[in-house]
């Protein structure tokens, strides 16, 4: 693969890289969407994790037609009655009052009746004209907004507009938390505060609500203080992965030697956030469709829905995709840099001795040098020419031996110099008789 040891790249390698640049910028370009929704009010709603619908919250607070007079007058005619059948008793038996114990019944009665009138004062203290005032919005009436939204690192509220019963009614957001501020996130300790600054000085647990929904609302400050660091960390890693994915195709270009480091800094930043991205897609999901079920279960009896969102998901786990694929094609550019560099790698030899071992005659001997040729060294092996005087053994130098009376031809200097491979072997010495 040329394009990775420089000089331009194949048409394949080029594409790939684009294709590795693409993936990574989107990946991280999603994940960066995702967690800047709810930086302020109104922006990128539909984007949180969950949100809930708390406009008739507390509707079974709500006052019925009052019967605690009848109930009243119902306790005190069975005390009454004890009294009399005591009395009457008391004719026969003596003292039968201490007999049969009709004080304490009188007592049970009275405690049990006064029980049940202070439940029904409870169940039925909020009275329905501050629920028409507000028209017909409890969370009004009672001091805390119709709608809240939690998103990655923030916790938004308001009130929906035009009105929460009308059709196509969209949330208008009032006020959110300051962004990554984990702490502002628990929506039961928001409820509790606006419970207490309302006009009726309400805690949440006088909403009654049930265990498992308590349960529910609590998980998610935990699970979502995580989530927010997660994610994070998970933009800052696939941003460095697309910068280096970027640095691989320049290095196309300039600076070949940096095309590898460039190439590990991908895989190792593309590695982490994709690893960290696949742990807050399964864990939001997991949560936020937990919590929903359990609310819409559980709420609807307290005034309480839950809704997650689909845009949501779907940039968080393409963002997951994205970063896979991304991550895919790093491996497979590194395995191709392998091969080619395997490919590329040539046995090194000894080219001073191959290049004597062919001028040496059949006993051994090297051809005496031609005059102005480098001298033998202290081996006795002729040292290997100058670049530029002898490379190619083809070329040979006339010179007339001094017995024989015939011309040999030896290694020298020759215009053939670097023309052929130094490994093809040649004749060292021909003689041509005169």
């Amino acid at each position: 693969m040329r394009g990775l040891s420089g000089g331009g790249g194949s048409a394949v390698d080029i594409i790939l890289k684009v294709s590795l640049i693409v993936c990574s910028f989107l990946a991280f370009l999603s994940l960066a969407i995702a967690l800047s929704s709810g930086m302020s009010e109104n922006y990128l709603e539909e984007l949180s994790v969950i949100n809930f619908n708390t406009s008739t919250l507390g509707k079974n607070l709500i006052q019925v037609p009052d019967t605690r007079g009848d109930a009243k007058d119902g306790c005190g005619r069975a005390e009454r009655a004890i009294d009399g059948v005591s009395d009457d008793a008391g004719g026969f038996f003596g003292d039968a009052e201490s007999f049969l114990g009709s004080g304490g019944a009188m007592d049970a009665t009275e405690d049990a009746c006064n029980e049940g009138t202070e439940n029904d004062k409870r169940a039925g203290w909020l009275p329905a004209a501050s629920v028409d005032e507000a028209e017909g919005s409890v969370a009004e009436a009672i001091g805390i907004q119709e709608y809240y939204s939690l998103h990655i690192g923030v916790l938004c509220s308001g009130r929906y507009d035009p009105h929460f019963n009308e059709a196509g009614a969209k949330p208008d957001i009032r006020e959110c938390t300051q962004k990554f501020n984990t702490g502002q996130t628990d929506l039961s300790r928001k409820l509790d505060e606006e419970l207490g600054a309302g006009p009726f000085q309400l805690g949440l647990s006088e909403l009654r609500l049930s265990t498992r929904l308590r349960e529910a609302l609590d998980l998610l400050p935990r699970v979502l203080t995580a989530m927010t660091f997660f994610y994070f960390l998970a933009v800052l890693a696939l941003a460095a992965g697309f910068l280096f994915s970027a640095a691989t195709l320049v290095f196309e270009y300039a600076l070949h030697d940096m095309q590898g480091l460039a190439l590990l800094g991908s895989l190792g930043f593309t590695g982490f956030g994709w690893f960290v991205s696949a742990t807050g897609a399964i864990g939001i999901t997991a949560v936020a469709e937990q919590v929903k079920n359990v609310v819409n279960e559980e709420g609807a009896t307290f005034g309480m829905s839950a809704a997650t969102s689909p845009e949501l998901y779907f940039l968080l786990w393409a963002s997951l995709v994205l970063a896979t694929a991304a991550l895919a094609m790093l491996f497979l550019v590194w395995f191709r840099m392998q091969d080619d560099t395997d490919a590329a790698y040539v046995e090194p030899v000894d080219a001073e001795k191959d290049i004597w071992d062919d001028a040496a005659d059949p006993h051994g001997f090297y051809p005496e040098p031609v005059e102005g040729s480098p001298r033998p060294n202290s081996f006795g092996t002729p040292p290997l020419p100058e670049r530029g005087r002898v490379t190619n053994l083809t070329g040979a130098a006339v010179r007339r031996t001094a017995a024989g009376g015939s011309t040999s031809l030896h290694p020298s200097s020759s215009p053939l110099l670097f023309g052929s491979s130094l490994q093809r072997k040649t004749p060292p010495l021909l003689a041509i008789p005169l």
